[in-house]
């Protein structure tokens, strides 16, 4: 069984680190495979601006970059009155396998696309409408650790943590996602019976390790 203190230190380390943006494989997309190639010519026709397009110096880590600082500047805008609607509505972001920031919202409306070009200066992000708002996100989980952690647990739930590798907020497929060393019918039913029924929640399949380096590891 584990104990109550190393379920406790794996939330906290989980919630620090599901709650930055996703950060893609930091190897450059260029490379003499066909797949990359393919990849690259995606990506190249992603990019509007002539500028950027006939800069060869231009590569998978600098549109990253410029992604991350956008990212930056959007979550420490929203915290804003001018920006309440998309803070409502707000449902995560990341950095697709171009480079490019992605940000999710719960209602694709003028009001929210007109706020994030406003934050990011970039009308070209790409926003996507996804169910659960970055907030219900994070507010299952908190249930989910107190729910895990509680010292008067029974037998039931304690074998269930006991299977339990991980738990994360996964921004990108804007759901809860708990890795777990044996999947089956009977455990997802015992989870949903005593723990949590949230349609937010995924379950799957670990490879035996811990998840310690990125919300996208194993998706």
């Amino acid at each position: 069984m584990k104990s109550i203190k190393n379920i406790v230190a794996i939330f906290i380390l989980l919630i620090t680190i599901s709650t930055t943006y996703p950060v893609a494989a930091t190897s450059t997309v260029k490379s003499n495979s066909d797949n990359a190639t393919l990849l690259e010519t995606i990506c190249e026709s992603k990019v509007t601006d002539n500028s950027i397009k006939n800069n060869t110096e231009t590569s998978f880590l600098s549109r990253q970059n410029i992604s991350k600082q956008e990212n930056t500047k959007l979550l420490s805008n929203m915290a804003k009155k001018d920006y309440s609607s998309l803070k409502t509505h707000f449902a995560g972001s990341y950095i697709d396998n171009c480079g490019d920031l992605v940000v999710q919202v719960t209602e694709k409306n003028n009001n929210t696309l007109a706020q994030v070009k406003e934050i990011t200066n970039n009308d070209k992000i790409e926003v996507n409408e996804v169910h659960f708002s970055y907030e219900e996100l994070c507010n299952i989980y908190e249930q989910l650790n107190d729910k895990l952690t509680n010292k008067n647990n029974n037998a039931i739930i304690k074998n269930i943590c006991d299977n339990i590798q991980s738990i994360v907020i996964s921004q990108q497929n804007n759901a809860i996602i708990i890795q777990v060393k044996n999947l089956s019918n009977n455990f997802s039913e015992q989870f949903k019976e005593y723990i949590c029924a949230s349609n937010a929640i995924q379950f799957k399949k670990g490879n035996g390790s811990i998840v310690s380096s990125s919300t996208n590891m194993f998706l």
